[in-house]
């Protein structure tokens, strides 16, 4: 993954590469699901399947519970 400090989600970065999501969920789905800690999975015509969410499971908020953080940390302890 190149650019550890961007999201892995939304149109640019959270493509996926399959037909279609099972469910189609509508935008109230999508914020009661993240507002849970889920990132949703949606189906859109012009832009295809894409992760819509970075959240963590972490309870508390913080920076830490951005799936982008955690990958950056992750990396920079292993340079380190």
């Amino acid at each position: 993954m190149s650019q550890p400090h961007y999201a892995p989600a939304g149109i640019n970065r959270g493509a996926l590469d399959v037909l279609q999501a099972t469910v189609k969920l509508s935008k109230s789905d999508r914020d009661l699901l993240y507002s849970s800690r889920i990132n949703p999975i949606a189906s859109f015509a012009s832009n295809g399947t894409i992760v819509w969410g970075q959240k963590t499971l972490q309870k508390s908020s913080s920076a830490l519970d951005r799936l982008n953080v955690r990958i950056l940390l992750n990396r920079i302890k292993k340079w380190v």
